[in-house]
């Protein structure tokens, strides 16, 4: 490639029209129709971005599984505790970390279950032994 990348954009309906070695897929959802995989289903997560964190006390990373369960619309939800730095371009030096989270079985945009970030919240409470 001699150090190029060529972009190229095009509106496919399968990935046969792609005549390239490499195909870097970053259609989400749309991968159900492109490589015809009818398996496929949404997954929904939720995960907290901290603010005005001391950045030296976020050098590491916990994951603890919590419970399978079922969220108050009835999608099978397993919720963890996960607690990472992550900083978003753009962001404050000190808002830094991501507290989490969900993975929501078939739940896509139509059912935001907000009522998943009170229980994150409850959940590092939890955790940390804070009342």
């Amino acid at each position: 490639m001699d150090g190029k990348v060529t972009f190229k954009k095009e509106n496919i309906t399968n990935f046969d029209q792609v005549d390239s070695q490499f195909i870097f897929n970053c259609t989400g959802l749309g991968s159900r129709e492109l490589s015809k995989d009818t398996k496929m289903f949404p997954v929904q997560g939720h995960v907290i971005m901290l603010k005005n964190q001391n950045v030296q006390d976020l050098q590491y990373v916990l994951f603890v599984n919590l419970k399978v369960g079922k969220t108050k619309s009835g999608f099978k939800v397993r919720r963890v505790f996960q607690m990472f730095p992550k900083k978003l371009i753009g962001s404050p030096e000190n808002d830094v970390g991501v507290i989490g989270g969900t993975f929501i079985e078939g739940a896509d945009e139509t059912t935001p279950h907000e009522e998943e970030f009170e229980i994150m919240i409850q959940s590092a409470k939890d955790f940390y032994r804070i009342r």
